[in-house]
């Protein structure tokens, strides 16, 4: 993703050295996991559609690929630094936290209709 100077740790696939700074949450990876995935050639993001599709297995699969989505996208391309990762990927921050709101929102609005209902 980046031409010129870059960290020789990073995209080198099994092979990237992965620094404990950025070890950790990405929002990006867990709250739009399928565009962040495909922006950054990680791939076995793509299982979501199909885990999505079973109910409480498609959150889980999206906390994982939170945990793990840092270490792929250093794993998968050549950044200049640690910081300039760090940097690129808290842009993303924000997209991943309203979306993932977006997500529950129908399902707390649904509940809050259930337990409304049963009120009456």
């Amino acid at each position: 993703m980046v031409f010129g100077v870059y960290d020789e740790r990073s995209g080198r696939g099994k092979d990237s050295i992965i620094p404990p700074e950025i070890k950790g949450w990405n929002w990006g990876a867990f709250g739009v996991t399928l565009i962040w995935g495909i922006y950054y050639g990680a791939w076995v993001v793509l299982w979501g559609f199909l885990l999505g599709l079973i109910p409480l297995v498609g959150i889980l699969w999206q906390v994982y690929v939170g945990m793990k989505g840092n270490e792929w996208a250093w794993r998968k391309n050549k950044w200049q630094s640690v910081e300039q990762f760090i940097a690129t990927q808290n842009k993303w921050k924000p997209w991943g936290i309203v979306f993932f709101i977006l997500g529950i929102l129908p399902v707390f609005l649904s509940l809050f209709n259930i337990f409304d209902s049963f009120r009456r």
